[in-house]
């Protein structure tokens, strides 16, 4: 019996740290069946405890404690709410009068698409004032200044750890595929100024675009919407696009062998047509 409570006990705080590694990270769909796996560690340590005959005051707490751990972690994992920005208010204008590179398109309006879809045209920009200028179909997602096939946008805040630790992985991905692959950061609910925001970038030795303007707000609702996302959802969120089409998308932090994957046949996907 001190043999099989033992085993429990060792088990189930194996089950319980694992779980609490992988909460930060994780994203709405995983967090119900981790809080599940947490709760039979939790139980599993509980009976192993029991049956070791433990102190009784051991035997309770310790999965009380671990269990005020957890609920800390999800209630402390980095999420954006849509809810607290606004978007631009949209104005439809001949098509006619709109032209995509110029620097004076007016945010949120609308042209026709190639595709022959009402196509919303934003800008973002940068801290230096550099611009691009992007138009949002349902599932496409075009940037008009520049000649780069795959578009990579990544939705982050300065203030998300899992965001950050992603940062060196971009830059070599930016630097392998400078040739393909056009980078972009759409910074979200982050009250960071422009200064504060050069000096994260060089800290940092960000190689690629960071757009910040309120013009981001409104792209994040555009692509929550076609992810069919909550108001609130978990960042990073990292989104492929590949001739401006939609390709795929990575909720949370990922391996970046995942996304290289996917630059790869995204590549190869160019390449037969």
């Amino acid at each position: 019996m001190q043999m099989k409570g033992s085993i429990r006990f060792i088990g189930g705080l194996f089950v319980v740290l694992g779980v609490m590694s992988g909460l930060g990270n994780a994203t709405d769909t995983k967090l119900l069946l981790l809080i599940i796996v947490a709760a039979l560690g939790l139980y599993s340590i509980y009976s192993g405890a029991k049956t070791m005959k433990m102190h009784p005051r051991i035997v309770v707490l310790l999965p009380v404690v671990m269990f005020l751990v957890i609920f800390f972690i999800i209630w402390d994992r980095p999420q954006t709410d849509l809810m607290e920005s606004t978007s631009p208010s949209a104005t439809i204008l001949p098509d006619d009068d709109i032209d995509p590179t110029s620097a004076n398109t007016t945010p949120a309006s609308y042209i026709i698409s190639q595709e022959g879809e009402k196509a919303e045209i934003i800008k973002l920009s940068n801290s230096n004032h550099e611009n691009h200028t992007v138009s949002l179909t349902p599932y496409n997602l075009h940037i008009y200044n520049t000649k780069k096939p795959i578009t990579l946008i990544h939705i982050f805040a300065t203030w998300c750890v899992p965001c950050v630790e992603e940062i060196p992985y971009l830059n070599d991905l930016q630097k392998k595929y400078a040739k393909d692959l056009f980078i972009t950061g759409i910074l979200i609910n982050d009250k960071i100024d422009p200064t504060q925001l050069d000096i994260f970038i060089a800290k940092h030795e960000i190689k690629y675009f960071i757009a910040q303007n309120p013009n981001n707000s409104f792209l994040v609702e555009h692509i929550a919407k076609m992810l069919q996302f909550p108001s609130k959802f978990s960042i990073p969120l990292t989104l492929l696009y590949v001739d401006g089409n939609y390709f795929t998308h990575y909720e949370g932090s990922v391996p970046v062998e995942m996304i290289e994957y996917d630059i790869e046949q995204a590549k190869t996907l160019l390449q037969t047509r």
